[in-house]
């Protein structure tokens, strides 16, 4: 890695974009995966929870 890097040539928010929707995965442990699989099943979703 280098000691110091130059960004005086960068360009603020070129790559933000306001629309965008971010999915971040969410890892559950095997009790926790279970308990949200019996409510899913259910309510005959597929468990995938929307926030």
């Amino acid at each position: 890695m280098k000691e110091e890097y130059d960004f005086s040539k960068g360009e603020r928010g070129q790559f933000f974009n306001s629309d965008a929707n971010i999915h971040i995965p969410i890892y559950l442990d095997n009790d926790n995966f279970g308990f949200i699989e019996k409510i899913a099943k259910r309510k005959k979703s597929e468990g995938q929870v929307r926030i």
